[in-house]
């Protein structure tokens, strides 16, 4: 169990270094007593470049599939497709008012299809330059996003897809 992880100037371990090797004392107890684990992970691989979280997620994730159960939560859209053999999408979304934000937290089949990370920007009241900068870009990589339509694995098929929440 790991819910806490940090860098450690001291010892000189980034956050990825010490969530890496929390990683790999995970993979090699469930090779020590395959099938007898219930595993939660939670955005793994998050202090490292997006492109090679996406690979070691989907490498991590593939390798423990067969070795227990596995309920993995990430706002990496790309990692459904890559592994829609072995894994199944669920997500959670929220309701929107004119007043407030609300999540019922209740699973529902398939991928997000929604954003909600810079609405909530707006909702915070971050300066209006930073809203429409940010609404800007997410935009324009959308679009070419859908015009690459980049090889699963290869690079990043959908690089604003920021909200997803993906379960075994």
């Amino acid at each position: 169990t790991s819910l806490s992880l940090a860098d450690s100037l001291p010892t000189g371990k980034s956050y990825y270094l010490v969530e890496a090797e929390t990683m790999r004392q995970l993979l090699l107890a469930c090779d020590a007593a395959p099938g007898s684990y219930l595993l939660l992970l939670d955005e793994l691989f998050k202090g490292t470049n997006t492109r090679e979280r996406i690979a070691a997620n989907k490498a991590v994730l593939a390798y423990l599939q067969p070795r227990g159960w596995v309920v993995a939560a990430t706002h990496d859209g790309e990692l459904g497709a890559l592994l829609q053999s072995s894994y199944v999408e669920y997500h959670f979304c929220e309701t929107v008012t004119a007043e407030d934000w609300y999540f019922d937290f209740r699973l529902k089949a398939g991928p997000l299809t929604t954003r909600n990370a810079i609405r909530l920007l707006a909702r915070l009241h971050y300066p209006a330059q930073v809203v429409a900068d940010a609404q800007a870009l997410s935009a324009t990589l959308a679009t070419r996003a859908q015009s690459t339509k980049p090889e699963a694995g290869n690079s990043l098929a959908d690089s604003t897809r920021w909200e997803e929440n993906s379960v075994r």
